[in-house]
């Protein structure tokens, strides 16, 4: 789906990221964020 589509998937994961700044009130980083949710290499990929 990434390569497909790169800026919507841009869009989710950066949706998620600012999702869970809300809910957590620690500052994550996209790649650690998707390491925690076990998507290692989309964390990569997007960086």
């Amino acid at each position: 789906m990434l390569a497909e589509d790169p800026i919507g998937m841009r869009g989710v994961a950066d949706a998620i990221l600012a999702q869970a700044h809300a809910m957590g009130g620690e500052s994550w980083e996209m790649r650690a964020l998707m390491k925690k949710a076990r998507l290692p290499r989309f964390g990569k990929a997007l960086v």
